[in-house]
Formats: structure tokens, C-alpha cells, sequence
């Protein structure tokens, strides 16, 4: 009986924190969604040491450091987010932003590879939406490599899965560049 009330109370304990590092994540949400990005890396930091294996407590610290130009550490939470994902929609973002923070970095072969891999998650997964974005982040990349051609290629496939006339705007401003 004391065995099984013992249980209890640590199972109870491990759904509090577990829940407890939950409103962490929430709250580093609700930072980044208000701008207030120094309030959600601490609430990121909280929730990853109350949950370390949180895939979303380290993609919204990744998220937070990234919006202050802390690159190198945001790259580090995508790869732990990459690390800990077991879905591949949620990869298929962590790969999205190791891209666009490889991009920012300047390191345009591995901006490439991460916006290639989430590209390849997005038409498996069959979004379409997705599937445009990575087409004209890979553009991007081309352009900034001198590769025209190529870049005008990507921009292309993508505003043909666009079937929203006004989404297409930046893709068509891209290909004015």
C-alpha cells in the first residue's frame, strides 16, 4: 500500500512539472508572438531545464534567439529540437529555421541542405504551402550564389503551387531582383 502511494504522489509530481514546463513553452510562445524576445529566451531556458527532451522548448528558445541575431545559439536549440522530433511536420520546421539561420550566418551550403530537407518533408507530408515556401527559400539561396538560372527555376515552381494570387507577390518581387 505505502509502495503504490509512493507511486502516486512521484507520478503526480512528474505530471506537474511536466505541465509546469508546458506553460514555460507557452509562455515563450506568447513572448515570441509579442516581440518581447528577451522574456521568451528565459521562459525558452526554463522550459528546456524542466523538460529537456521538449522538442517545442527548444525550437521556441531556437525561435527567440534567432529574432535577436544570436545565431550560433539558435542553430544549437534546432539541432537539439532536430534531435528529440519524432514527427516529421515538426521537423519539417526545425529544418526551415536551421536554414534560414545557416542563411543568416552566411553559410549557404548548409542553408541550402536544411531548406532542401524540409522541402523534401513538405511534399511528403503533401503541403503545398510549405512545399512553395522552401522552393523560394532555395531560390534565395541560388540568387545569393550567382546561380541565376537555377534561382529563377525554384522561383517558378514555386508560384505555380501558389494558387493564391496575392501570396504570390514576393516570389514575383524576388524574380524583379
Amino acid at each position: 500500500m505505502k509502495q503504490k502511494l509512493v507511486l502516486a504522489i512521484f507520478l503526480m509530481l512528474a505530471l506537474i512539472g511536466i505541465a509546469y514546463a508546458q506553460m514555460e513553452i507557452e509562455r515563450c510562445a506568447e513572448y515570441l508572438n509579442a516581440g518581447d524576445y528577451q522574456r521568451a529566451i528565459e521562459a525558452g531556458k526554463r522550459a528546456v531545464k524542466l523538460y529537456p527532451r521538449s522538442v517545442y522548448a527548444y525550437l521556441c528558445l531556437g525561435r527567440a534567439y534567432s529574432k535577436t541575431g544570436q545565431i550560433d545559439l539558435a542553430i544549437e536549440n534546432f539541432k537539439k529540437a532536430e534531435a528529440y522530433a519524432t514527427r516529421d511536420d515538426d521537423l519539417m520546421y526545425i529544418y526551415n529555421w536551421l536554414g534560414y539561420n545557416y542563411d543568416a550566418k552566411g553559410d549557404l551550403d548548409n542553408a541550402l541542405f536544411y531548406h532542401s530537407k524540409s522541402l523534401d518533408l513538405a511534399k511528403k507530408l503533401g503541403d503545398r504551402n510549405q512545399e512553395a515556401i522552401q522552393l523560394n527559400n532555395i531560390a534565395g539561396i541560388f540568387h545569393k550564389k550567382g546561380e541565376l538560372d537555377k534561382a529563377l527555376e525554384y522561383y517558378e515552381e514555386s508560384l505555380r503551387l501558389t494558387t493564391d494570387e496575392k501570396d504570390k507577390a514576393p516570389t514575383y518581387n524576388n524574380i524583379a531582383l
